[in-house]
């Protein structure tokens, strides 16, 4: 199975610490992109499509560790959001996939109930939520039972559609 990385972003919400993407960010001397990588080869996950900015630093970081999967680069030349980045790597996709934000270095832990919940449930997405005390911070899902609505990102306080936030897998 594929996953596709979002490593595009300009990391605004980093704020001040965006000086490069925050998925370089380095902890114990490693970027955090290297432990999503990481916790995605625990899971199994061993194709892995990188969606980057066309400064290429992402890729230009990871060059230096021997990661042990492959990965593909994919550039997306402007930040227009999460939607368009993985519209970038449509050419390189297979059946499913999954899509996470770089800074899910826990991703082992819920690949296997959200492949359960797929099988079990028939949907064709599955989104990861989880509570918040602060739905105007987040893109919130809006839900009828189980099943996503709609998805609002940073709604309007007291216009929230529910306190589920999208946790980026």
């Amino acid at each position: 199975m594929q996953t596709v990385i979002l490593a595009a972003g300009e990391s605004s919400r980093f704020w001040p610490l965006n000086q490069k993407h925050k998925s370089l960010l380095k902890i114990m001397g490693r970027p955090l992109i290297w432990y999503t990588i990481e916790s995605l080869k625990k899971a199994g996950i061993k194709e892995i499509i990188i969606v980057q900015g066309p400064k290429k630093d992402v890729e230009d970081e990871l060059k230096n560790y021997n990661l042990g999967v492959d990965i593909k680069y994919i550039i997306q030349e402007e930040p227009k959001g999460m939607g368009n980045a993985l519209f970038q790597a449509r050419n390189v996709l297979q059946d499913q996939f999954f899509v996470l934000n770089t800074e899910r270095f826990d991703v082992e832990d819920y690949i296997k109930s959200i492949l359960e919940k797929q099988k079990s449930s028939g949907a064709k997405i599955v989104l990861l939520g989880t509570e918040t005390e602060k739905p105007s911070l987040f893109g919130i899902l809006d839900l009828e039972g189980d099943k996503a609505k709609n998805l609002i990102e940073k709604p309007e306080k007291g216009k929230e559609p529910s306190n589920i936030k999208v946790v980026g897998i």
